[in-house]
């Protein structure tokens, strides 16, 4: 039988602390073993990306992310301040020249206002409608926009942006109003009424009722 005070005479050590005796025990293998590998990452870690600079830096994996896509992260804040006026003033030309007292709203054709519709689009809606406006198949998902088929509205460009600022809550459409404004809401809604009649790939069915 194994006499425990007995051995532990050959581990205790020549000191104590208020009564208490300490065992100079062996430190289990597993925890030795992770002291040493924490030791070892550590030299890898600051090698890698302090003095040797293998490993990319969070900021530097970011502007990498950027640059593989472009279309979510491309910064247009000046070219933004500087569309706005040009659509102010395409908008009241409109207006102008048909004589209306009321607000004219007519869809943008330009490439510039398209590319930013587009990347607005993509950025914000192709979740749901898909990075074409194709649709995405499935119950909760976005219609197909790029048909004749309208759920809210007769696919008039008042109606189209009457639901993207307001949104569908209750199908889990937030209101876009709040968070793009006026210009960008009439940038994306230009580009969603380009893209009529494109019959893109793997397009979601019709629904709501149809209008031409």
């Amino acid at each position: 039988m194994v006499n425990v005070l007995e051995d532990e005479k050959d581990i205790l050590l020549d000191h104590e602390y208020d009564g208490i005796h300490e065992l100079d025990n062996f430190l289990p293998p597993w925890w030795t073993m992770l002291f040493y590998i924490t030791i070892v990452f550590a030299v890898i870690y600051f090698v890698g990306y302090e003095v040797m600079g293998v490993f990319k830096q969070p900021a530097e994996e970011y502007q990498a992310e950027i640059a593989q896509y472009p279309d979510y992260y491309e910064d247009e804040t000046e070219e933004e301040e500087e569309g706005d006026d040009d659509i102010a003033a395409f908008l009241a030309k409109k207006q102008q020249q048909q004589g209306n007292k009321k607000e004219v709203v007519v869809a943008l054709t330009d490439e510039k206002s398209i590319g930013k519709g587009r990347r607005l689009f993509r950025k914000n809606c192709a979740l749901c409608h898909g990075k074409n406006a194709e649709g995405i198949e499935g119950q909760g998902q976005g219609p197909n926009l790029t048909d004749n088929y309208w759920i809210h509205g007769e696919g008039k460009i008042e109606d189209i942006i009457h639901t993207v600022k307001t949104g569908v809550i209750e199908k889990g459409m937030q209101p876009w109003g709040p968070t793009l404004g006026n210009t960008k809401i009439l940038q994306v809604v230009s580009y969603i009424i380009s893209l009529k009649g494109s019959n893109p790939p793997n397009a979601r069915g019709p629904d709501g009722k149809e209008y031409k």
